[in-house]
């Protein structure tokens, strides 16, 4: 939830893990990577999205070089000793069990302990710090949720709410990846239509033309004996010598117009019957994105009926842990040395900056609060308009990618990025443009293992994607950017 991001940015700065080495090209470039292999005349790299689930290899020749940046050994040990505790994080709905803290806390020890100067030990400092300050709430008995603390009874409705508005959103990402899926789909089959048509009409001109053939003039001739001589046959009989005597013209059909239409008869009807299947399979496929939209519809509605159903619970207050009462017993001496004083308890002796610190920390919570309510109700207030803006700015890109350029190759279209939603996915979905100096794309990411890799001409981190490009236009580009800001 929001609240959560915002208290966590106020407490602390997450850094972030990098590649360990990078190369700037001489265009001013900065390629983040990992550096594979090296010649004399070129580098092998290797690159990845930002969560490094699809990574791929890129060959560099040293000549477009400006400078390297190598990780060194210990650099990189120190490096993957942190990555190895970025999965080490708090949950904003969700307390631990005290092994699981105790776990975390030793592993955030042991790398201070091995690198107390590193440029990580700042943020490892203070991420063990939230741990022991939660594992202290657990020990009391506490629950948490949204980054607050409570008894468990008090969380429940939470939760309960928390998991319906889950659901809500599960069924509106998978809504818009369906349609987002049949849009693509109808796309394909619009391009289908095209050349099955002109195949048919191929077709159809091959059968006039073997219905009514052209006709060629052809000479008629005539066998007949000629004089004097005589001529040995076959099997020895003995024959007068004949000769070809022209006796007119015939008109007759073209023998080579007619293989020709019978080839291209046979050749076409052949690229229809493959292009039917290929319509047949997309129409199924659109009827079943059809159904399952119609399906999650359905499921969104009654997820929304519910989420609806239950009004937001109050707010607890903070949770109120009993102390154990200790009756005072009597101090019976039983030496007469004197008796030692004991130090107070570091929360005793700290009791007023730790009252500051909680009553700073709790108006930072209610201000999150609020600012998270205000911020969830101009959101909804703008949804309309969001929803418009995103509608016309899918029929930009549908118009580009029907009217469009489709160039073959693997191109890497240069320039700005417009991402439609969240533009390019891990999973190999997602839509986006690309404005650039001379051609507008429209690039469709296609590299779910379910697609089919070899229609991509675009280069992208993973398998590839689908575009069409159109010549720049000032209006279009300034359209496209102002409908993605509205999306937002």
């Amino acid at each position: 939830m929001k609240i959560s991001v915002l208290v966590l940015a106020i407490l602390f700065l997450t850094i972030s893990c990098a590649f360990s080495d990078s190369v700037t090209l001489n265009d001013g470039e900065v390629i983040q990577c990992e550096i594979i292999s090296e010649t004399d005349t070129q580098i092998v790299v290797e690159v990845s999205n930002s969560n490094k689930t699809i990574t791929s290899r890129r060959l560099i020749s040293k000549s477009d070089i400006k400078t390297v940046q190598r990780e060194s050994v210990q650099q990189k040990q120190e490096r993957q000793a942190y990555e190895a505790l970025v999965p080490l994080q708090l949950d904003p709905n969700r307390e631990f069990s005290k092994t699981e803290y105790d776990r975390g806390i030793e592993a955030f020890n042991k790398f201070l302990a091995v690198y107390t100067e590193s440029k990580f030990a700042d943020d490892i400092r203070q991420r063990s710090v939230l741990w022991k300050s939660e594992l202290s709430h657990v020990e009391k008995g506490e629950a948490k949720f949204d980054n607050q603390w409570m008894t468990p009874d008090e969380k429940k409705p939470f939760m309960d709410r928390f998991l319906k508005q889950q659901q809500v959103q599960a069924t509106a990402d998978t809504l818009q990846s369906l349609r987002d899926k049949l849009d693509h789909l109808g796309y394909q089959r619009q391009k289908l239509v095209e050349p099955i048509a002109q195949a048919e009409q191929s077709v159809q001109n091959a059968q006039a033309v073997l219905a009514n053939p052209p006709k060629i003039m052809v000479p008629v001739y005539q066998t007949s004996p000629s004089g004097g001589g005589v001529y040995r046959g076959v099997g020895g009989r003995t024959e007068a010598p004949s000769h070809q005597v022209k006796i007119g013209d015939q008109l007759v059909a073209d023998p080579a117009a007619v293989q020709k239409a019978q080839n291209d008869m046979a050749f076409y009807q052949s690229q229809v019957n493959q292009g039917r299947q290929q319509l047949a399979a997309l129409d199924n496929s659109i009827n079943d994105a059809r159904r399952k939209i119609a399906q999650t519809e359905y499921e969104n509605r009654i997820a929304v009926a519910k989420l609806q159903a239950q009004p937001p619970p109050p707010m607890p207050r903070p949770a109120q842990v009993a102390q154990p009462t200790v009756s005072p017993q009597p101090v019976t001496s039983v030496s007469s040395q004197p008796v030692p004083v004991m130090p107070k308890p570091w929360i005793v002796r700290n009791w007023k900056g730790l009252a500051i610190g909680g009553g700073i920390l709790l108006v930072l919570l209610v201000l999150a609060y609020r600012l998270n309510h205000m911020a969830a109700r101009a959101q909804a207030e703008q949804e309309p308009q969001r929803r418009a803006a995103r509608e016309q700015l899918r029929k930009l890109f549908d118009r580009i990618m029907i009217e469009g350029e489709r160039p073959g190759g693997k191109n890497r279209p240069d320039g700005e990025t417009v991402p439609i939603g969240t533009g390019q996915d891990a999973s190999g979905g997602g839509r986006w443009f690309v404005i650039g100096h001379d051609y507008i794309w429209a690039v469709q990411n296609n590299g779910k293992e379910e697609d089919n890799w070899t229609l991509n001409n675009v280069k992208t981190d993973g398998p590839g994607a689908i575009g069409a490009r159109v010549p720049v236009e000032a209006e279009l580009a300034d359209s496209i950017k102002a409908l993605a800001k509205a999306t937002r």
